[in-house]
């Protein structure tokens, strides 16, 4: 249902803004009428992002912080339900990170913090290196590699099999492959900084916190 309110959203701004142009245009015209436009605008768009936008970010935040804990476990006991738990996890946060992109306005556009939650393609060959390097991986170091080796697009990648593979076989990357701890500290890294910046997204708009909507 989000997603065809947050659609509804865009199409209402761009009727808007349409007419408002309409209207200036008509203001500047000899023939103007002396309609009064007494319509609130700013009312509505307070209303749209109190009822719309902040719940969408809202979700993201939350399934993004599920992600996080299924990767945790997943990593503390990597076995195959606790990997099919992620992987759902994983789901639920891609949808609802989709969500939010159809309302990218304001802070997250301005910033481009969404390439931060979701970043396509990723860059395999970078995250192989991260894992097969010797520097310390935790959160912190995963927070400062590029967006096309974190986000969605890198949990994904590390956390699902290969066309030509399955679960079991991605798990002995997990559990027997030389580098199988430092792939684990990637992945919970990975899961850390995509909560952070989910909950810095919504914290941005909050009106007990940075109160964007306010502005």
């Amino acid at each position: 249902m989000r997603k065809y309110l947050s659609l509804l959203v865009i199409a209402t701004i761009s009727i808007l803004l349409a007419v408002s142009g309409c209207k200036k245009e008509n203001n500047d015209d000899s023939t103007n009428t002396g309609f009064t436009d007494t319509f609130d605008r700013a009312a509505m768009l307070t209303n749209i992002g109190a009822h719309v936008i902040i719940p969408t970010y809202a979700e993201m935040e939350s399934t993004a912080a599920s992600l996080d804990s299924a990767l945790g476990l997943f990593c503390t006991a990597p076995n195959e339900s606790n990997l099919i738990t992620a992987q759902a996890a994983w789901f639920e946060a891609i949808k609802a990170a989709k969500r939010v992109e159809s309302t990218k306005v304001g802070y997250i556009a301005d910033g481009h913090l969404y390439s931060l939650i979701h970043r396509w393609p990723v860059n395999t060959s970078f995250i192989e290196g991260f894992i097969n390097g010797t520097d310390t991986i935790n959160a912190e170091y995963v927070s400062n590699k590029g967006a096309t080796a974190r986000g969605l697009a890198a949990i994904e990648y590390m956390l699902f099999p290969a066309k030509d593979s399955n679960n079991g076989l991605l798990l002995t990357k997990y559990t027997s492959e030389n580098n199988a701890a430092r792939r684990c500290a990637y992945l919970k890294g990975l899961g850390t900084v995509q909560h952070t910046n989910s909950l810095k997204i919504l914290n941005a708009w909050l009106p007990q916190q940075q109160n964007y909507l306010g502005t």
